[in-house]
């Protein structure tokens, strides 16, 4: 004698399997459907009239988490995931879901079904950091039976870029340098340092990954000032306040024209001397006159 089992889902689709044992493991089984179940018994070429045996309510297929494909939609600090239950998995009504940041993970959060949608919806409660890459977990439950999970791959969007407090510009007279200085940007990619000498027009000298730059000086009696910007990528923001100051003169100036009194061809024009050389030209201006008139004396 043998039996033949007949499976009905709910669609009315159905299938048969022989078998010659009064028990037997069947394999052809979709996930997540119920069936209505029947027997008959085979002997010769004669058939009993079917039994109902019941209903079978299958498990969820394993392979079937590998289709979820969640919809990731990440903020600067939280991320929001959107997901449907595919036809294999749709009797899953809960899932484990947590946000990793390399190997350091949170805590999971539980999320249940939305009736009204037949979906599901995470939004994360901890505050994630900025332009950070992050992997988000979702993870199947269903009478504890081990479905797989699968990961997500995001990163955190970037804010504005914003314009870098603690601006300082310092000149080092000492070694003819400028320093500059400021505080990171959270996300930014670079910094752009714009000059401006005299009354010329404002130029980007220089663009840098750092927070702190130094430059060799302007020439002596140049009026200077400098701004940096921060860069997130390709965005641009604001340039802090120009800041500056006006280089003296080098320790080797001993010859300067006094800009606001020369005049060409007029006896207005002024000779800077150092005090040294102009008390050893009287002295020897009165040694001479000495020499040559010493009745004057």
């Amino acid at each position: 004698t043998k039996y033949l089992l007949l499976f009905k889902d709910p669609d009315g689709e159905k299938f048969y399997k022989e078998v010659s044992e009064n028990t037997a493991t069947i394999k052809e089984f979709k996930g997540c459907i119920q069936y209505d179940v029947f027997v008959t018994a085979v002997a010769y070429a004669l058939h009993s009239d079917e039994e109902f045996l019941g209903t079978l309510d299958t498990h969820p297929s394993a392979s079937s988490i590998d289709n979820l494909d969640p919809r990731v939609f990440p903020s600067i600090d939280s991320v929001t995931a959107k997901w449907v239950g595919n036809s294999e998995i749709d009797c899953v009504s809960k899932y484990d879901v947590k946000v990793c940041k390399e190997d350091v993970c949170g805590k999971a959060v539980t999320v249940e079904i939305d009736p009204d949608f037949s979906s599901f919806e995470f939004r994360s409660t901890e505050e994630l950091e900025q332009c950070s890459d992050y992997t988000m977990s979702i993870k199947p439950l269903y009478k504890g039976k081990d479905l797989g999970e699968t990961v997500v791959p995001f990163t955190t969007s970037a804010p504005e870029p914003v314009a870098p407090e603690n601006f300082i510009v310092r000149l080092n007279a000492d070694t003819n340098t400028v320093d500059i200085s400021y505080d990171s940007v959270a996300c930014a990619t670079s910094y752009k340092i714009y000059q401006k000498l005299d009354d010329s027009e404002v130029v980007v000298h220089r663009e840098t990954k750092n927070n702190s730059i130094r430059l060799d000086s302007p020439d002596p009696f140049v009026k200077f000032s400098y701004a940096v910007s921060a860069l997130i990528n390709d965005k641009e923001g604001p340039k802090t306040e120009f800041l500056g100051d006006k280089v003296p003169p080098s320790i080797g100036d001993d010859l300067t024209l006094d800009p606001n009194r020369a005049k060409v061809g007029s006896s207005s024009l002024m000779i800077a001397i150092p005090v040294a050389v102009a008390l050893a030209f009287v002295a020897v201006v009165a040694v001479y006159v000495t020499r040559r008139h010493p009745q004057i004396c």
